[in-house]
This record gives C-alpha cells, structure tokens and sequence, in this order.
C-alpha cells in the first residue's frame, strides 16, 4: 500500500511519534485484512515432504486462507490437518469447516488500549504496558485427531 493512501489527521495533541505509530498499525491491519502472504506461507507449509498434521495460525483469516489452501491441494481439514485460529472472528463460524479458534475478550483489550492511550497522550507513564486477559478455546470442526497414518505407536 502506498504511504500516500495511510493519512492521518494532523491533530496539534498527537506527537509525531504516536502518529508513526499509528500509521504502522493501520498499514499492519490493513495487510491483515488483506491477508497477504497467508495462501503463500500456508501453501509452503503444506506442501513440505513432511507436512504438519496440525496448523495454529496467528489469526482467523489466516486459518481460514491455510484451510482454503488445504482444500485446493485435495487434502481434508480436519481429516489430513487441523488448523486452529485465534480471534474468534465472525467469519470463522462461516467457514467449511467451521474454524476451531482462541476467543480473546476484544471489548475489555479496546477499553484498556484507549486507557493507555489516553495517559499517553495526557503525558502520563503507564503503570503497566502490559495486560493478560482470560481466553476461551471454542471447538468447532476444523480440529480433530492426526491422522492415524502419522501416528507413531507407543513403545
């Protein structure tokens, strides 16, 4: 994406540096949607002499490319590969199969990211930078047993 097409408003209360700041993450979450280079490295992954028999993707869209990139190679999810998400995205209960994902609380990470970014901007430190928050696994049918062929005996 150009830098051109990533304009912020210039607004007096936000440094220079917040600006960058936000402009990398607005160019990172735009390439996320886009979901640039998922087909390719799931496609790599999938194709190798020793494929895996399970995928944890960073995020849902990228499950769902590498689910998409299984089928094309005429391998079953979750049949010949479990993929997993994370994010819990509307679209993961729409794939085929429906994707088995980590739920993370996004509502409770907004109302602490925009704390932080309140006392930033007031000039205030943060008393902490970072926060853990409860996840949820949410098993749908994209997951299942390795394949019995991978499998190897217990001695």
């Amino acid at each position: 994406m150009p830098e051109s097409a990533l304009v912020l408003p210039q607004v007096a209360t936000i440094s220079r540096p917040i600006q960058e700041m936000c402009r990398h993450v607005v160019r990172m979450l735009l390439e996320l949607l886009a979901g640039r280079g998922a087909r390719t490295r799931a496609h790599a992954l999938l194709t190798l002499p020793e494929r895996p028999t399970a995928v944890f993707a960073a995020n849902d869209l990228s499950a769902i490319r590498t689910m998409q990139v299984a089928q094309r190679l005429g391998l079953d999810v979750p049949g010949d590969v479990s993929v997993i998400g994370f994010d819990n995205v509307p679209e993961s209960v729409l794939a085929s199969p429906a994707l088995t994902t980590i739920a993370q609380p996004i509502q409770e990470m907004g109302r602490h990211a925009v704390r932080m970014l309140l006392e930033l901007l007031s000039g205030r430190e943060l008393d902490m930078t970072h926060v853990t928050l409860p996840t949820e696994l949410i098993v749908r049918q994209s997951c299942g047993p390795a394949p019995t062929s991978i499998v190897a005996p217990l001695v």
